[in-house]
């Protein structure tokens, strides 16, 4: 090796691997590597993060996937990597309260589907959130909407 040289620390050994992985046009990420992800591209806006992909997926020999509905799309429809923590944090929240409440997850989900349709709309979602006391915008349920179906 270089004389002086240091090898990184493990969180940037990670989002290196991470970067790699997109630079590869891989799709398949969990949480915590789209985290990763976000934050190493955080510098470079959405939409420039997506053409660079595209740009590299069209030159590989490979099946193309749309990558819209795959674990590397907020990748591309997200500012940063706090955005999504904020996101986790309100539906570890939900999922508290629901417990707290004595419920499951098909409990609440029937309490909150107020017209027994089997959908949840936004409405139903707001009055539900509301009721387990949860203090949330219109756009913030829409964005708890989205992520969920």
């Amino acid at each position: 090796a270089t004389g002086g040289f240091s090898e990184a620390g493990p969180y940037q050994a990670k989002q290196a691997r991470q970067l790699f992985k997109y630079f590869n046009s891989d799709l398949e990420y969990d949480d915590g590597q789209v985290s990763l992800l976000l934050s190493g591209l955080k510098h470079n806006d959405m939409k420039h993060r997506e053409v660079f992909f595209e740009e590299i997926r069209s030159v590989r020999r490979r099946t193309k996937k749309d990558w819209k509905a795959s674990p590397i799309s907020p990748v591309f429809t997200t500012l940063d990597e706090y955005i999504l923590l904020a996101r986790r944090a309100v539906l570890a929240t939900v999922r508290l309260l629901i417990k707290v409440n004595g419920m499951r997850l098909l409990d609440a989900f029937r309490a909150f589907d107020s017209d027994h349709n089997g959908l949840l709309m936004c409405s139903e979602m707001y009055g539900g959130l509301d009721w387990l006391g949860m203090d949330l915008k219109p756009a913030d349920i829409h964005e708890i909407v989205r992520h969920i179906d």
